[in-house]
């Protein structure tokens, strides 16, 4: 086994262990529950974190099912699930759509929260594209100032912050009310993911480009609850200089998500 691949490991090892840590020592109902850890009694270099199996998924494979559930409170559930962790002054760094999970009463949480916050961002990388889907991980949902390290081939990876949380919530809005994936339309069939990240990077830290706004008589509006309020919001997360987002605290407090009624089946 390589130098490389050691150190990697144990910085993964590390990784692991304060997000357990951290995980642990923060339970909220947006946020998915930390169950313990599991080692094979035959294999002592695998460690795995137990959390609830949720039937319902992830929230894209939840809407793709129940394309007519109220996908504000889904919204709703995601905020206060990042409000709660920006408040204990944790980062979740890898918030997007793949990362918010749907428990039996309709309710969304978000998980793999703390990632950023933990380790180095380099690590983050890298294990978000050896794992997720579609290939280039998560960058769709990066600010532009997490992307311009990255366009500029710089060693040095920014670390996440509040502000870029901010910024990702805007992209999983977008992911609620249209159902679609940010820059969907910039992930031509055929493109390598350097291509992908090169164009989406570019794109936005050069151009502003930020994800499509849907026509009126597009579905998000129509059918989805999509409105004019929301995507003001959204635009307001997407903001080039991070100083300029609103907290998770602030969007709180917007007038159309505040005394929300809520009519799915209470928590016991």
């Amino acid at each position: 086994m390589s130098l490389y691949r050691v150190a990697l490991l144990i910085l993964l090892g590390q990784l692991l262990i304060r997000e357990t840590i951290i995980w642990y020592n923060h339970p909220h109902p947006n946020l998915l529950p930390f169950e313990g850890v599991f080692r094979p009694d035959n294999d002592f270099g695998k460690v795995y974190l137990v959390s609830p199996f949720l039937v319902n998924g992830t929230v894209v494979q939840y809407l793709k099912k129940h394309p007519n559930v109220r996908r504000l409170l889904l919204l709703l559930d995601a905020l206060s699930g990042l409000s709660y962790l920006h408040r204990n002054k944790i980062v979740h760094g890898d918030l997007k759509g793949a990362n918010v999970l749907v428990d039996s009463q309709g309710r969304a949480c978000l998980a793999d929260l703390g990632l950023s916050r933990l380790t180095d961002a380099q690590i983050l990388t890298w294990t978000s594209i050896q794992t997720t889907s579609p290939p280039w991980g998560t960058l769709p949902w990066q600010a532009p100032e997490l992307l311009s390290a990255q366009l500029q081939y710089s060693e040095h990876f920014p670390t996440p912050t509040t502000s870029s949380d901010v910024y990702a919530f805007g992209c999983l809005a977008y992911e609620i009310f249209t159902g679609l994936l940010p820059f969907a339309e910039l992930s031509t069939g055929g493109w390598s993911y350097i291509q992908v990240h090169r164009t989406i990077s570019t794109q936005v830290v050069v151009h502003g480009r930020r994800p499509q706004k849907p026509g009126a008589n597009d579905p998000a509006y129509l059918r989805y609850g999509l409105t004019d309020g929301i995507w003001d919001m959204m635009e307001k997360c997407w903001k080039h200089e991070a100083r300029r987002r609103p907290s998770a605290d602030d969007l709180s407090g917007l007038p159309f998500l505040v005394d929300v009624l809520d009519d799915r089946p209470v928590q016991e």
